[in-house]
């Protein structure tokens, strides 16, 4: 289907080595005419918006900034408007009051996300990806790697782009960042 796919061998999974890597479709090096794309490694070059899977990476920058797993967000009943943009969940029948941080990953709320993520401000939020790897290369040696990308902490993140960030939007990563 053309889209990555990593594997890890189990047995090393507390040291985090990286044993392996594969992509899907593969590519056959002993065969020279093939296209460009299909000669590339996913894994690392592809970057994408990674959506939700974002939201743990938020909570664990709050948690680590003194927020609480207990600690309660109003969910604005589905929908937020920001900087006249209008922020919903995904679902359109889900319309949360307050919610707790540990019920926001649950539900994946980007309402709550969003306000989380304004709530934090752009140092701390910033800081907290950047600790986590993302917007630079990973580093485990493989030619073509992308660095991702992250709004320049040079410059103040609009209320919007915080938000958006909160729940995945806005930024790009690569398959092996989120690994």
């Amino acid at each position: 289907t053309g889209t990555p796919a990593l594997f890890m061998h189990a047995a090393d999974a507390i040291h985090g080595d990286l044993l392996a890597v594969a992509s899907a479709p593969g590519f056959d090096p002993n065969r020279r005419n093939g296209s460009p794309a299909s000669k590339r490694n996913r894994v690392l070059v592809d970057g994408y918006e990674p959506g939700s899977t974002m939201k743990p990476v938020l909570l664990a920058t709050a948690l680590s900034n003194g927020a609480k797993l207990t600690d309660r967000i109003f969910g604005e009943n589905g929908s937020i408007r920001i900087q006249g943009r209008r922020i919903s969940e995904s679902e359109t029948h889900e319309k949360f009051s307050w919610i707790t941080l540990k019920k926001m990953i649950q539900v994946s709320s980007n309402v709550v996300a969003a306000k989380l993520a304004m709530k934090l401000g752009q140092a701390k939020f910033s800081a907290g990806l950047r600790n986590f790897g993302f917007g630079s290369k990973t580093g485990v040696g493989f030619p073509g790697e992308l660095s991702g990308w992250l709004p320049s902490s040079k410059r103040p993140w609009q209320p919007l782009t915080l938000a958006t960030v909160g729940f995945g939007q806005g930024i790009m990563v690569t398959p092996i960042q989120m690994v």
